[in-house]
């Protein structure tokens, strides 16, 4: 009598049949709620992140310049005019021999190019910053597309999120994303000695562990 086995592929014969077989739909959901989806279209960003000049370190936006030489032994001195408010414009522009206090992501002031930190700094008594070390023009700072660039590819289709995946798209105003749908999976369980889980097994049966 003749017996009929499953027919079986080999790895690359296997693995050519499922690169033919279509992806499921897809659907829009929101971006913070896309870990672990994978995207079905490529992802550009429509902004420059970030959109102005930030303070990369607490300290003091100066015109970098201004600092050239400073050192511990020879600081030198700036006048301060002000505090950089966090969330708020900079609209007072520094000028020559001049700075103002700042926090980390604070928005650059205009024609300020450098951040001196506020470990090599001291403040007077006379409204003046002793600078005791200089920076070069746009140090401690980053500037505008740093991160991400007007039109750069922000991720590729086919991309599985991460969670960290999904801070990037919300920095970029990226609200809703186009995502392949989750595949439904059934396991079918065959055999006449498989039982429910529930059930107590008689000899030669075994529960179904699938």
């Amino acid at each position: 009598m003749a017996q009929t086995f499953f027919k079986v592929l080999a790895p690359r014969e296997a693995l050519s049949v499922l690169l033919t077989v279509n992806p499921v739909g897809t659907e829009q959901i929101p971006s913070v709620r896309a870990r672990a989806r994978v995207l079905a279209d490529e992802l550009r960003s429509a902004v420059d992140l970030p959109h102005f000049h930030r303070a990369a370190m607490d300290g003091y936006a100066v015109i970098a310049r201004d600092t050239f030489g400073a050192s511990q032994s020879l600081p030198a001195y700036l006048k301060l005019v002000g505090v950089v408010e966090m969330g708020r414009e900079a609209t007072q522009p520094l000028t020559p021999g001049t700075a103002m206090r700042i926090s980390t992501g604070g928005m650059m002031p205009p024609n300020a190019d450098a951040v001196v930190m506020v470990e090599y700094t001291d403040e007077t008594d006379a409204g003046l910053v002793e600078i005791h070390r200089g920076v070069s023009p746009w140090q401690n700072v980053i500037q505008i597309g740093d991160d991400i660039k007007k039109g750069e590819l922000v991720f590729p289709r086919g991309r599985r999120l991460r969670a960290h995946d999904l801070g990037a798209l919300t920095g970029v105003g990226i609200a809703s994303i186009p995502v392949f749908k989750k595949p439904r999976i059934a396991l079918i369980s065959t055999g006449d000695e498989i039982v429910d889980v529930e059930s107590e097994p008689l000899p030669g049966q075994v529960r179904n562990i699938n």
